[in-house]
């Protein structure tokens, strides 16, 4: 049942783990997901279960499971999926164990692991994101461990030396390809990869191959963060959010939860990164005129407004430029 928990939206259940006398529990959520739970609610034959097999088994009087369960669901997707992938053209999934909780895992630090994610979770999940992190739990289980961290890393700075390449020709045609406070940053090592591959005859004899400009682009930023509203450049001493930690904690990695991204030197922002923005510049002005703002949360709201305003002004001045 959707009720209000703390003045926001939540629903009443119980996690039962296959224990059915745990208590019932409240559940933040938007108002998205209380709609989906109220046609499940319509569709599921179950008494108190929502996620139920499509009909009730045959043959029996009283239904008392649901008759479905996620890993035999994923072991039957994958088998589905690797019986036809010949014939649509598709690689096999390899054989692993696979579970639901890994793919909650792995969202997690990816949500986790960006400077910038926890804004981007926050425009899609509002209130909910802000309750979750704020729990302790929550941001433990974000944390990147040893059996992700190898495949993490290589994956990301691969795509990282992907996404520069467009910004390096950009930057070669005299575009200014980024702004915020690490923009300048930004172009001085895009400007001494341009200046390396014209001056060395080989690589310039090998600008078409991507390979060549990736390789460069990840030696020149080896410490580059990619993200939904910024990309970070590490750099720990001008690190807004290494200011929130102990000294001996400091320069391992950015702190997610507080990234500054319209003030933090390490920070720069594309084009790409322009209409989350502007979505953001949108929702705080609209919240700003809501009469039910205690005093101190519309100060905060124009104080965000302010820092949001300063990017999306710059990213209009760069679009006229």
């Amino acid at each position: 049942m959707v009720r209000t928990y703390f003045g926001s939206p939540a629903i009443v259940s119980r996690k039962t783990k296959m224990d059915p006398a745990r208590p019932e529990l409240h559940w933040w959520v938007i108002e998205p997901v209380a709609e989906a739970l109220t046609v499940l609610e319509e569709l599921s034959w179950h008494s108190t279960h929502l996620f139920v097999a499509l009909a009730p088994p045959t043959g029996k009087q009283n239904h008392t499971e649901p008759e479905i369960q996620s890993e035999a669901e994923i072991d039957f997707f994958i088998n589905g999926v690797n019986t036809i992938a010949h014939q649509r053209g598709l690689a096999k999934i390899p054989p692993s164990h696979v579970r639901s909780h890994m793919f909650r895992k792995t969202m997690s630090q990816l949500a986790g692991r960006e400077p910038d994610s926890e804004i981007a979770l926050g425009l899609q999940l509002k209130h909910a994101a802000r309750r979750a992190f704020a729990n302790r739990t929550t941001q433990a289980y974000a944390q990147m461990d040893s059996s992700w961290a190898k495949e993490f890393d290589t994956e990301l700075q691969q795509a990282a030396a992907r996404k520069l390449v467009d910004l390096l020709r950009g930057r070669r045609q005299g575009e200014r390809v980024a702004v915020g406070p690490g923009a300048a940053r930004l172009h001085d090592g895009l400007d001494k990869v341009i200046a390396t591959i014209d001056n060395d005859p080989q690589l310039r004899a090998q600008i078409a191959d991507e390979r060549v400009e990736e390789a460069l682009l990840a030696d020149e930023f080896p410490n580059l963060h990619l993200g939904t509203v910024n990309h970070c450049m590490f750099d720990a001493p001008q690190a807004e959010c290494q200011d929130e930690l102990p000294e001996d904690q400091r320069g391992l990695a950015p702190l997610i939860g507080a990234c500054q991204p319209a003030r933090c030197r390490n920070s720069t922002i594309t084009r790409a990164h322009a209409p989350y923005w502007a979505a953001e510049e949108d929702d705080l002005t609209a919240l700003s005129k809501d009469p039910r703002l205690s005093p101190p949360n519309r100060e905060a709201v124009f104080i965000r407004l302010a820092d949001v305003q300063r990017i999306t002004r710059a990213l209009e001045e760069e679009g006229t430029a």
